[in-house]
């Protein structure tokens, strides 16, 4: 029942078509509505090539299966079972049956599935009504509350630190930047200070751009002093809160401050 129908108006069936639309059945007799012997596609994974028939002169399209979804019936208004990724150029939902989806041996031109962004690539992504750089940290990205079987090319760190994924690897979506990354303050072999558990420790940066716990992070440090000497431990953000040069002076030392002119203090 539809809000905007009669209080009494009721249709046995809602009905989601092989082609994705949907229909309301107003009858239940057998010359309105009845059992198929049609069964759904469900043999194809991620990575399967075949063949759709799309328009209305039945021509078949070769493809590959890029996401699969198992259990989209419980969503059926936002899920398909199958997201083909075309040798076209464009990926289209589907819902597969025996008659309007194949397998096929055809080989495309350039790979479907060879996703175009590796980990690390710098990308703008489509947020809302504007782009937004960041950085590739993850392909084939799948978390839980995806349906069994789901994944998207990419899962991509922006560089106001928010994760993100790209539902699909296509330039309306996710494209190469032009933004260079910011650089970071240290280099590595630097002598710093970065802030642990137990305070303020000597270090030496190992690496910039470390992965720690599926992000990104500007550095990597070896611990040079303390019980923790020797490990590695992963400055979240570079600002002089986390990470920053070691101080010049120690506790005792006598200096001369600038005020007014140089004085002992």
């Amino acid at each position: 029942r539809r809000d905007h129908w009669p209080e009494r108006c009721r249709c046995p069936y809602l009905v989601l078509l092989d082609s994705g639309t949907t229909i309301y059945c107003p009858h239940t007799g057998d010359d309105f509505i009845r059992r198929s012997d049609v069964g759904m596609c469900t043999e194809y994974g991620i990575g399967s090539r075949v063949e759709c028939r799309m328009g209305e002169d039945g021509r078949w399209f070769p493809g590959t299966v890029i996401q699969v979804h198992e259990d989209w019936i419980d969503s059926w208004k936002s899920t398909p079972p199958y997201l083909v990724d075309f040798d076209y150029g464009r990926s289209r939902p589907i819902w597969g049956n025996r008659y309007n989806m194949r397998p096929t041996s055809i080989v495309p031109k350039k790979r479907a599935t060879s996703l175009r962004f590796r980990v690390g690539d710098r990308v703008d992504c489509s947020c809302e009504d504007c782009w937004k750089p960041g950085t590739v940290v993850k392909r084939w990205y799948s978390e839980e509350g995806f349906n069994k079987g789901h994944a998207v090319p990419y899962q991509i760190q922006l560089d106001n630190g928010d994760l993100i994924y790209a539902p699909t690897d296509t330039s309306d979506c996710i494209k190469r930047s032009t933004v260079p990354k910011k650089q970071l303050r240290f280099q590595p072999g630097m002598k710093v200070e970065c802030l642990v558990e137990d305070g303020w420790l000597n270090g030496t940066i190992t690496k910039l751009d470390a992965f720690a716990n599926g992000r990104i992070v500007p550095y990597q440090i070896r611990i040079d002093s303390g019980d923790m000497r020797g490990d590695r431990v992963y400055a979240p953000v570079d600002n002089d809160r986390c990470v920053h040069l070691p101080a010049r002076f120690r506790k005792g030392d006598v200096v001369e401050v600038a005020r007014e002119g140089w004085r002992d203090h």
